[in-house]
């Protein structure tokens, strides 16, 4: 219990660290104008947006695909892994110089942080 109560303040006190030097998007074209034409990376996953609203990609070994959009300054995705269907989300984005974060709209769900490549 002790350790795990070290690690969760740990954790807590790097969080301010961690988003320092990330800068919302709040629309469609600040959007593009930093991730177009780029792909965005985590391990065994890369996903690319396009100006058409569409999301390609790969996940573990299968396709992803999906569509996006912009509502109340929040990205909108829906998503499908292989044939499941991973519902529709709204996240706040934040970019840095070689990262972007998708943060859960009223806080459900993980924050997602992908390499820019």
């Amino acid at each position: 219990m002790i350790r795990t109560s070290a690690l969760l303040v740990a954790l807590l006190c790097t969080l301010p660290t961690f988003a320092s030097g990330f800068s919302a998007l709040n629309d469609r074209d600040s959007f593009l104008q930093m991730i177009e034409g780029r792909k965005l990376r985590q391990f065994l996953v890369w996903i690319r947006f396009d100006t058409l609203g569409q999301i390609k990609g790969r996940a573990w070994g299968r396709p992803v695909l999906g569509n996006w959009y912009w509502q109340d300054k929040k990205l909108c995705k829906r998503v499908f892994w292989g044939t499941t269907d991973k519902g529709e989300t709204c996240v706040k984005v934040r970019i840095g110089a070689d990262r972007v974060l998708f943060i859960p709209d009223k806080g459900e769900g993980q924050i997602e942080e992908y390499i820019l490549d």
